[in-house]
C-alpha cells in the first residue's frame, strides 16, 4: 500500500514539474529559442533496433541536452535516438532555457538486423579492413564491429586482426559473425581477390544493333582501379582483337558495321604494371524482339502453333477469342505487347522507331488494333492510310487487311508521340470472332526504317509549288471487304476483277509520256475512287496539316478518253461535285473546284483533251468533316482517264481570270426588232458577281413602258432552245424536264416573269408579274433559298435557285419560248438581274443513293427517258436487303431523297427546315421484289418509323403503311406491277436530328436477279389527308403464314385458326410465333424499338379486354414480354376444360361477370390481359395470345371479339368455392345438404351452446374443408369466408368459432337473431343493398363475411337453440373464400356515451354524436375485440386508406378523429375538423355541389374523407388499434352518416 502511495506522489511531483517547465517555457519567445523541432517531430516511432536523428528546424543537436525518461526503451545521444526495447517514453531536449518533449514509441516488428554486405574485395598481398555495416529494415548503419571470420579456402585469402589479405587471384567465401545490440549477426560473403592494379568494363558484353544512331554505337568506358580505388582520367587503350569486320573502332567509340560478334580489349600500363579486360560485342539486326502476352481474364486461346501456317513454321503464336465473346465484351479478349505501360516517347528515346509484327488473318470479322487511345477497327480487305499505321506484304505497302496471307502490321512510334507526347505504349489487338484463329510471329521493335519499302511518294519544292509523283493518288477501295460471318463470303464493295486500275500507262497521250492510266471495271464513284495519299490520316486535322505542309491548292491533269460522269470529293464528301462531261456547269463549285484548259477557266469538263483540275483545300477547312479525303472517280464502268502532273500550289496566282465560253448558258435574243437592242446578257470576269451573267433589260417587260413585250426581252437558255426558237436536242433528247438556274434580282426590277410555252405537244407554264418583295401566294413557282428551303417570295439582293418547268410530250414542239424576264425597266433605269449555274434536271425533287456506302456495285438508280417507264427512276437492287443473302443490309442499299437528308445520312436537310412532314412518291414494284421496307429514323428529336419487309401481294397486317392506289383509294396491300402513291411520315420536333435516314428499300434481290422498282413524282407536304382504311383489331404475328390465319366474321368477331402445335410437342412447336396481336398495342413487323410499341403505351393503357371462345383447343397461352421497364407476364398452357390450378394471375370472367377457374369449350368468356410497364416505355415488346395443340389435320380454333383497351380494370377477385361438411361423429345431430339450386341447408338438432340436447361448443357446427394450414385458403392468400346466409326456423343465435379462445381469438359466442349484434366486435353482415347492418333478422338473406386467420382453431359456424323435435336451420348459398371485402359500408356505435341512429326528422338515417360520446366506426377498429387481429378491422386488413362520411356540425362544434395503434404499428394521431378553421392536410372536404373546400361552415352538409394512413405505413398489419370520433364545443352536436371506406380517392378541384 505504501509503495503505491509513493508511486502516486512521485507521479504527482513529476506532473507538477512538467507543468512548471511548460509554464517556464512559455516565458521564452520563439525568437529567443536556440532550437526548434521540425513539424511532426514531437512524436517518433522506432522499430526495435532502429536509430534516427531528431529533425531540427533550427539549432545544433550536439550542443543541446538530451535525456530519456526510460533508457530501457530509448537512449538519446546528441540528437540521435537509439531504440533499446519495446515501449513508450519521453525524451526531453533542452538548451537550459527552453525545453521540448518528444514522445518516442518503440515497437518490435520481429525484423532483425543483418550484416549489410554480401561481397568483399581483397587485394593480392595487401591487407584490407572489413567494413562495419549493418542493414536493418532497409536502413544501413555503420557501427564499429568486432568480426569473427572463417575463410573457406585460406589458399586464396586469410583473416587477421579485422583484416583480410589476398594470397592469390580468385574467389572464396567467408563466414562473418559479430555482436550487435545484444544480437549475434552472421553472414556468408564472397571474397574476391583482385590484383592491385586492374581494368574493368562495367559489363562483360555489349549489344549493338546494325543501325545508325545510339543503339548502333557506344563509347567504351573501361575503368582502372588500384587497390580498389578508381584512377581518374586513366589513359586506356582499346583494340579490336576479334571480328574486326563487324565493328568499327575510332577514338574509343565502337560502331556496328554488320551483324556478328567481336571482342575489344582495354589495356592500361603504369610503372611496368599492365592490366587488361575484354568486352564481347554482339551486333544484332536492326530490331529488338518484342512479344505479345495474354493479360486477359477471359478464356482466350494464346499459345504456340506447331503446324504450318501460310507456308511458314517456327515461332508462330495462335490467338483466338473466347467462346463467349460479343460486341459488348470483345475488348476483354485482347492481347497486349509485353512492354505496354511505357510511354511511346520513352521507347522512341531508347532508339525504337517502329513496332511491327507479322499477322496471318483468317476471320471475316473486323480486326481491332491500336496503341492506347489510337485505335482502329480494320475491315478485312479495307484500304486505309494513317500516318502511324502501315500494312506491308511481300515487300510492298498495301495498307489493307488481307485474309489468308502473311502481312506485317507496322506502327510508326514518332508519328504516335507527335499525336500525343504522353501516349502510353499499349499495343493490342483482338477479334470479335470465337470461330477462327489468327497467327502472329516476328514481333519486333525496329530501330530504323530500312525495312520499310519505298512508296514512290516523293515531293520536290519548285518554289511556287511542290511537285508530287503520280503515285500521290491511290486506289481507295481496292478489294472486297465486309465479309459475311455466316458464309465467309465478301459482301461489299468490289468483287474480284472490279477494282479499278491505276498505274504507269507506258503510253503517249496528247503528246505526253510518263503518265498514269486510270481505268474502271465496275459502277459507282466510291468503288472507283482514287484518293490523295496525303489527305488520308487518322484525323481530319492531321490530314489538313499534312496537306498544308505542301501548299494550299492541289492540281492534277486529267485526260478523259470519252464522255462520262465523274465525282470529285473533298473533306470526305462534305463537298461533292458530280460532273457530267460536256454538260455539268462547273460554276457552282468554283469556290473549291476549278478546271483549267488553254489558259482559261472551263465551264465544263471535256473528253479527249488535257485539262487541269484544281482543288482549294486550304480555303475550305471544315471542322465538322469526318475526314480530309480528297478523291476523284468515274461513276460508270469501262472508263479510262489519264492522270499526270500532281502538284501542290502555295498561292492562287496560277489560276486564270478568263472563262471559256459555256455550252449551256443564258443568252438574249438578237432577232427581235425593237427589243433586242435594249437587252444584253454578259458573263462577268471579275467583281462581286464574277462568273455570273449580268442580264440587263431596258424594256419595261410586260409592264407599260418602253418596248412592252411578253418575254422577247428575256434571258433564254442555250442548250434548251435554239436562236430560231426551236427545241435543242441536247435537252429534249435527254428527257430533261426542268431548267435550273440561280437568279439574283438587282436594281429597277419591279417583277419577274417565268415563261415556258410552245406551239404543240406541250403544257404551257407562264407565271407572270411575280412582284419583288411580295409573297408568291398560290403561284406555282419552284424557287429555293441558298440553304435549300422553299422560297416564299423573291427579294432583291438574294440568290435563289429557280426551276423552270419544260412540259412536253414530244420533242416536236414547234416554236418554243423558254425564258425568265424582268418587268419595270427603262432606258434610263434598266432592270438588272444576275444568272449563274444553268443546268438541266429531270425533276425538282429527286431520289438518290447513299453516298458513303459500300453498295455502288450492287445498287443503281437511273432515269428512264423512253419506254413504258419514261419519266421514272429505275431502282435496281442486287442486295437481298434485310433478308439473309447477298450483302444483307437494313436500308443502306435504299433510295433516299434530295433535300430531305444528307446523302450520307449524317443529318437532316431543307425538308426539315421547311417544316415538311410527309414525302409522297409514286412507286411501281417490278420483278424480284419479295418485300419492301420504309425506314425513317434519327439520332434525336425524331420519332422513328420503320416498316420492315412489307410483303408484296399480302395484306399490310401489322404494318402501318400509307399507300393510295391510282383511283385514290387507300390500299391495304402493295401488288406487283401496279402504281401506288406511297406517303412516308417523317415525325420530328426539331430540325436538329443528328444522323438521319429516310429511305425506301427492296428486299429479295440478288446478283443474278436484282430487285427492280420504279419511282416518280416526288413531292413534300406539311400535312396530308389520306382516305381511311379499315384496320383489323386482330392480326397474326406472321411467322407461320401457311399455318395461321385470321378472318373477320360477319358478326364482327375474328376467327383465329392455328394449325401449329403451339407449345405442345411437335414439328411446329413455337412460343408465340403462331400467335395473334392486337392492333395498336404492338407491331410485330417493327424495325425499331419505338415502332414496336403502339399507341396503347403512349396513351397509358394497361389492360386488354377481349371476348374469347374456343374450339378444338387443348390450351392457350398469353405472352407479354419486353425489355427493361416492362414486367413480363407469360402464362403458359392455360387448359381448356380442366380446372386452372393457379388462378391468381389469370383473369377470365364468365357471362355473369364472375371470375372462373375452369374454361369450357364453345362458351364465351371475357379475358383480361395485364400489360405492366413503366411510364414512357418504348422498346421491343410482344403482347399476344396463341393456342396450343393444333395440327394441320385438326387446327385449333379460337374466336375473339369486342377488343377494348383499359387504363384500369375493375376485375373481381376470384372467389374460391368452399366445401362444407359436418363431423361424421355428429351425423346424428347435424347435417348439410346441397339443394338443386346450389344453396346449402345446414340442420342442427343439438342445442348448440345453450342448455339442451347434445350441448356443444362447435362440434355440431358447419365446417369448411379448406380452412387447414395446408388448404388453399391459406396458401392462396384468402382472408374471409363470404356467404349469403339466412337464419330460418328455430335458430336462436349463432356462434362463430374461428379462434382458439373466447378471450383471445375470433370466437363470437352468440349472435342473437332479431337483436343487436354484439357491440364492438368484428362482425360483418350486409343487406342486399350493400349496407352494413347492426341487427340480423330471421328468414332474411344477408351477405356475411367471416375473417379467418388461425388455422389451428375449430373454424366453424354453429347454430344454437335447436332440438331433435325442432332442429335449427340455416340456409347458405354462394359460399366462397375471398381476399378482401367487396362491401365497404359501415355503421356507428358508441365506445363511450350514447349514440343513436335517428329514425325521423331532418336527420333521419344519421347518427347523432354529442359531447362526451366516443363514436366508433364498425369495421375500422373494433373497441371490444378479443385479439389484435379482430381489433384492426377489415378497413386496414383490406388495405383501405380513406374513411368517408357525411358530416353536419352545429355552430361552435368540432369533430376529432383519433387513430392509434399497437407498438411499432403507429403512434397516436388526432385530426380535428372545426367549423371556420383551416382543414387539416389529411382531410378532404367536399361541399354539396361536389367542389372541394378549404373551410367548413357550421349548419351545412359535407362529404368528409379522412385519410387515415396519411402519415402511417401500416402494411395491412394485424394488431391492436383504436379509432374513434369525439365532438367538442360548448353545445357540441354533430351528425354523421353514409359511412364508407376506400382504397384510393381522387379529390375534385377546389371551389373558386
Amino acid at each position: 500500500m505504501r509503495r503505491k502511495t509513493l508511486i502516486v506522489i512521485a507521479s504527482a511531483i513529476f506532473a507538477c514539474m512538467f507543468s512548471f517547465f511548460v509554464g517556464c517555457a512559455a516565458e521564452v519567445s520563439t525568437e529567443e529559442r536556440s532550437f526548434e523541432l521540425e513539424e511532426n517531430a514531437s512524436v517518433v516511432w522506432l522499430d526495435r533496433y532502429d536509430e534516427t536523428d531528431v529533425a531540427l528546424k533550427k539549432g545544433d543537436a550536439s550542443k543541446l541536452m538530451w535525456s530519456s525518461a526510460d533508457e530501457k526503451v530509448v537512449t538519446a545521444e546528441k540528437g540521435r535516438l537509439i531504440a533499446q526495447g519495446k515501449g513508450e517514453t519521453f525524451v526531453t531536449v533542452s538548451d537550459g532555457k527552453f525545453d521540448q518533449t518528444i514522445t518516442v514509441k518503440v515497437r518490435d516488428s520481429g525484423v532483425k538486423p543483418v550484416i549489410g554486405f554480401a561481397e568483399f574485395d581483397a587485394f593480392l598481398n595487401v591487407e584490407t579492413e572489413i567494413p562495419g555495416k549493418v542493414n536493418y529494415n532497409g536502413k544501413i548503419y555503420e557501427p564499429s564491429l568486432d568480426y569473427t571470420v572463417e575463410i573457406a579456402d585460406e589458399s586464396v585469402a586469410v583473416f587477421s586482426e579485422g583484416k583480410i589479405k589476398g594470397l592469390k587471384i580468385g574467389e572464396t567465401s567467408a563466414e562473418l559473425s559479430a555482436s550487435y545490440k545484444g544480437l549475434t549477426l552472421s553472414e556468408t560473403v564472397t571474397v574476391s581477390v583482385k590484383p592491385v592494379l586492374y581494368v574493368a568494363f562495367s559489363e562483360d558484353s555489349l549489344d549493338l544493333y546494325n543501325v545508325d544512331g545510339k543503339l548502333g554505337s557506344a563509347v567504351l568506358e573501361a575503368e582502372v582501379f588500384r587497390l580498389g580505388k578508381k584512377i581518374e582520367n586513366a589513359e586506356v587503350v582499346y583494340t579490336v582483337t576479334e571480328g574486326e569486320e563487324f565493328v568499327a573502332l575510332e577514338s574509343g567509340k565502337i560502331s556496328a558495321v554488320k551483324e556478328g560478334k567481336s571482342v575489344v580489349e582495354a589495356s592500361y600500363s603504369k610503372d611496368g604494371d599492365k592490366a587488361t579486360d575484354a568486352l564481347e560485342i554482339t551486333v544484332h539486326p536492326n530490331w529488338i524482339a518484342g512479344a505479345f502476352e495474354n493479360r486477359s481474364t477471359e478464356a482466350i486461346t494464346f499459345e504456340a502453333e506447331t503446324g504450318e501456317i501460310g507456308g511458314r513454321t517456327g515461332d508462330i503464336l495462335k490467338y483466338r477469342a473466347g467462346a463467349d465473346v460479343t460486341g459488348e465484351n470483345c475488348w476483354e479478349h485482347h492481347i497486349t505487347e509485353k512492354s505496354s505501360g511505357k510511354s511511346v516517347l520513352d521507347l522512341y528515346k531508347e532508339g525504337k522507331k517502329y513496332f511491327a509484327y507479322d499477322l496471318y488473318y483468317t476471320s471475316n470479322q473486323n480486326l481491332m488494333v491500336g496503341c492506347g487511345a489510337y485505335t482502329s477497327w480494320i475491315q478485312a480487305g479495307d484500304y486505309f492510310r494513317k500516318d502511324y499505321l502501315t500494312i506491308l506484304s511481300d515487300g510492298e505497302v498495301i495498307n489493307r487487311l488481307d485474309k489468308n496471307r502473311w502481312i506485317t502490321v507496322v506502327y510508326d512510334l514518332e508519328a504516335l508521340w507527335l499525336h500525343d507526347m504522353g501516349l502510353s505504349s499499349y499495343f493490342f489487338f483482338f477479334v470479335n470472332d470465337p470461330a477462327t484463329s489468327q497467327y502472329i510471329m516476328n514481333v519486333r521493335y525496329y530501330l530504323d526504317g530500312s525495312f520499310m519499302p519505298d512508296e514512290n511518294l516523293a515531293y520536290e519544292d519548285k518554289g511556287d509549288y511542290v511537285q508530287a509523283t503520280n503515285d500521290e493518288f491511290d486506289i481507295m477501295v481496292p478489294v472486297s471487304k465486309g465479309y459475311d460471318m455466316a458464309t465467309g463470303n465478301p459482301a461489299v464493295a468490289v468483287e474480284e476483277g472490279c477494282a479499278p486500275f491505276y498505274g504507269d500507262s507506258g503510253k503517249t497521250i496528247g503528246g505526253r509520256t510518263g503518265i498514269y492510266e486510270y481505268k474502271t471495271f465496275a459502277k459507282g464513284a466510291l468503288t472507283n475512287s482514287l484518293v490523295i495519299a496525303s489527305s488520308m490520316n487518322d484525323t481530319y486535322d492531321d490530314s489538313m496539316y499534312a496537306l498544308s505542309e505542301f501548299g494550299s491548292f492541289l492540281t492534277f491533269d486529267i485526260y478523259p478518253t470519252e464522255n462520262g460522269t465523274f465525282v470529285f470529293r473533298m473533306n470526305y464528301d462534305r463537298l461533292t461535285a458530280t460532273v457530267e462531261t460536256g454538260k455539268t456547269s462547273l460554276g457552282e463549285f468554283e469556290n473549291w473546284l476549278i478546271v483549267i484548259a488553254d489558259g482559261k477557266k472551263q465551264n465544263v469538263i471535256e473528253s479527249g483533251k488535257w485539262q487541269t483540275v484544281c482543288i482549294a483545300f486550304s480555303d475550305n477547312y471544315d471542322e465538322d468533316a469526318y475526314s480530309a479525303y480528297i478523291s476523284f472517280g468515274a461513276v460508270e464502268e469501262d472508263k479510262t482517264v489519264y492522270v499526270d502532273n500532281v502538284r501542290y500550289w502555295k498561292e492562287d496566282g496560277f489560276i486564270p481570270g478568263e472563262y471559256a465560253e459555256e455550252n449551256v448558258r443564258p443568252y438574249a435574243k438578237t432577232d427581235k426588232a425593237g427589243i433586242s437592242e435594249y437587252v444584253s446578257v454578259e458573263k462577268l470576269r471579275d467583281g462581286t458577281f464574277k462568273g455570273a451573267y449580268r442580264y440587263e433589260n431596258k424594256t419595261s417587260g410586260s409592264a407599260e413602258g418602253n418596248a412592252q413585250n411578253w418575254g422577247e426581252s428575256g434571258a433564254y437558255f442555250k442548250g434548251v432552245t435554239t436562236p430560231e426558237d426551236g427545241a435543242d436536242a441536247s435537252f429534249f433528247g435527254s428527257g430533261y424536264r426542268f431548267v435550273r438556274f440561280e437568279l439574283y434580282i438587282a436594281e429597277n426590277v419591279l417583277s419577274v416573269s417565268l415563261r415556258s410555252t410552245a406551239d404543240r405537244n406541250y403544257t404551257n407554264y407562264w407565271v407572270q408579274d411575280v412582284a419583288v418583295g411580295e409573297a408568291f401566294g398560290d403561284k406555282e413557282i419552284y424557287a429555293f433559298n441558298a440553304d435549300g428551303t422553299r422560297a416564299k417570295q423573291f427579294d432583291r439582293g438574294v440568290w435563289y435557285s429557280v426551276y423552270l418547268p419544260v412540259r412536253y410530250t414530244s420533242s416536236d414542239v414547234g416554236n418554243i419560248y423558254l425564258c425568265v424576264y424582268t418587268n419595270g425597266g427603262s432606258v434610263e433605269k434598266p432592270a438588272v438581274a444576275y444568272i449563274r449555274y444553268v443546268g438541266f434536271e429531270y425533276a425538282v425533287n429527286t431520289p438518290m443513293l447513299k453516298s458513303d456506302g459500300d453498295f455502288s456495285n450492287f445498287v443503281t438508280l437511273g432515269y428512264e427517258t423512253s419506254g413504258s417507264y419514261a419519266g421514272a427512276w429505275k431502282y435496281e437492287n442486287k442486295t437481298s436487303g434485310s433478308e439473309a443473302g447477298n450483302k444483307q443490309n437494313f436500308g443502306e442499299s435504299g433510295v433516299r431523297f434530295n433535300r430531305v437528308t444528307a446523302s450520307d445520312d449524317s443529318g437532316s436537310d431543307a425538308f426539315f427546315r421547311d417544316g415538311y412532314h410527309w414525302i409522297k412518291v409514286d412507286i411501281y414494284v417490278a420483278e424480284n421484289v419479295r418485300s419492301l421496307s420504309i425506314r425513317c429514323d434519327g439520332d434525336k428529336n425524331f420519332t422513328d418509323y420503320w416498316q420492315q419487309e412489307i410483303a408484296i401481294g399480302e395484306a399490310f397486317g401489322a404494318h402501318t403503311v400509307y399507300a393510295v392506289d391510282m383511283d385514290g383509294r387507300r390500299a391495304s396491300k402493295i401488288d406487283r406491277n401496279v402504281w401506288y402513291s406511297l406517303y412516308i411520315p417523317v415525325e420530328y420536333t426539331s430540325a436538329d436530328t443528328g444522323w438521319t435516314t429516310v429511305n425506301v428499300y427492296t428486299n429479295g434481290g440478288s446478283m443474278e436477279n436484282p430487285a427492280v422498282m420504279y419511282l416518280k413524282n416526288i413531292e413534300f407536304y406539311e400535312t396530308v389527308t389520306l382516305p381511311e382504311t379499315e384496320k383489323d383489331s386482330i392480326y397474326p404475328k406472321g411467322n407461320y403464314p401457311d399455318f395461321v390465319s385470321v378472318e373477320k366474321q360477319a358478326d364482327g368477331s375474328y376467327k383465329y385458326v392455328n394449325a401449329t402445335c403451339g407449345e405442345a410437342n411437335g414439328d411446329t412447336q413455337n412460343w408465340g410465333e403462331s400467335g395473334i396481336f392486337f392492333y395498336g398495342v404492338t407491331n410485330p413487323a417493327a424495325s425499331t424499338a419505338e415502332e414496336s410499341v403502339g399507341a396503347f403505351f403512349a396513351d397509358g393503357y394497361h389492360w386488354i379486354k377481349v371476348g374469347v371462345y374456343f374450339e378444338d383447343v387443348s390450351s392457350f397461352s398469353i405472352r407479354c414480354s419486353g425489355l427493361a421497364g416492362f414486367t413480363e407476364y407469360w402464362k403458359h398452357a392455360i387448359g381448356i376444360g380442366s380446372e386452372i390450378e393457379d388462378i391468381s394471375e389469370i383473369y377470365v370472367l364468365n357471362e355473369e361477370g364472375k371470375r372462373v377457374n375452369l374454361i369450357a369449350e364453345k362458351v364465351w368468356y371475357t379475358l383480361y390481359i395485364p400489360v405492366v410497364y413503366e411510364e414512357g416505355y418504348a422498346d421491343w415488346t410482344d403482347v399476344l395470345i396463341y393456342t396450343n395443340g393444333g395440327s394441320e389435320g385438326k387446327p385449333s380454333v379460337m374466336y375473339l371479339k369486342d377488343v377494348e383497351f383499359l387504363k384500369n380494370a375493375d376485375i373481381p377477385e376470384y372467389e374460391l368455392p368452399a366445401s362444407l361438411y359436418v363431423h361424421q361423429d355428429k351425423a346424428a345431430w347435424a347435417s348439410v345438404e346441397t339443394q338443386a339450386d346450389g344453396s346449402v341447408r345446414y340442420v342442427n338438432k343439438s342445442s348448440g351452446t345453450e342448455e339442451g340436447e347434445e350441448r356443444n361448443w362447435g362440434e355440431c357446427g358447419l365446417f369448411f374443408a379448406e380452412l387447414t394450414a395446408e388448404g388453399k385458403f391459406y396458401t392462396d392468400g384468402y382472408q374471409y369466408v363470404k356467404t349469403e346466409i339466412k337464419f330460418a326456423e328455430n335458430v336462436k343465435s349463432v356462434t362463430l368459432r374461428f379462434g382458439a379462445q373466447t378471450n383471445s381469438g375470433y370466437w363470437i359466442e352468440a349472435i342473437t337473431i332479431d337483436a343487436k349484434l354484439p357491440v364492438g366486435r368484428g362482425i360483418y353482415f350486409y343487406d342486399y343493398n350493400g349496407a352494413k347492418v347492426d341487427t340480423v333478422a330471421r328468414n332474411q338473406w344477408y351477405i356475411m363475411y367471416i375473417p379467418v386467420y388461425d388455422p389451428t382453431a375449430m373454424n366453424c359456424l354453429l347454430s344454437n337453440g335447436g332440438s331433435s323435435a325442432a332442429p335449427a336451420v340455416i340456409w347458405l348459398k354462394n359460399v366462397r373464400y375471398v381476399k378482401e371485402m367487396s362491401d365497404k359500408t359501415s355503421y356507428v356505435y358508441a365506445k363511450e356515451g350514447s349514440i343513436e341512429k335517428l329514425t325521423d326528422g331532418e336527420f333521419a338515417g344519421f347518427w347523432k354524436i354529442d359531447g362526451g360520446d366516443k363514436a366508433v366506426f364498425s369495421g375500422v377498429a373494433e373497441s371490444n375485440a378479443t385479439s389484435g387481429n379482430e381489433s384492426m378491422g377489415a378497413f386496414f386488413r383490406d388495405g383501405n386508406e380513406y374513411l368517408a362520411m357525411d358530416v353536419w356540425l352545429k355552430e361552435g362544434t368540432s369533430v376529432s378523429l383519433l387513430l392509434q395503434g399497437e407498438g411499432n404499428v403507429w403512434q397516436a394521431d388526432t385530426v380535428t375538423l372545426t367549423a371556420g378553421s383551416e382543414i387539416p392536410a389529411n382531410v378532404i372536404v367536399i361541399d354539396a355541389d361536389g367542389k372541394r373546400v378549404s373551410l367548413i361552415e357550421s349548419g351545412k352538409w359535407y362529404r368528409v374523407y379522412f385519410h387515415l394512413v396519411y402519415n402511417h405505413d401500416y402494411n395491412k398489419a394485424k394488431g391492436w388499434s383504436d379509432c374513434y370520433m369525439t365532438v367538442g364545443g360548448a353545445e357540441a352536436e354533430a351528425y354523421v352518416g353514409n359511412v364508407e371506406y376506400y382504397k384510393d380517392f381522387t379529390a375534385p378541384a377546389f371551389a373558386e
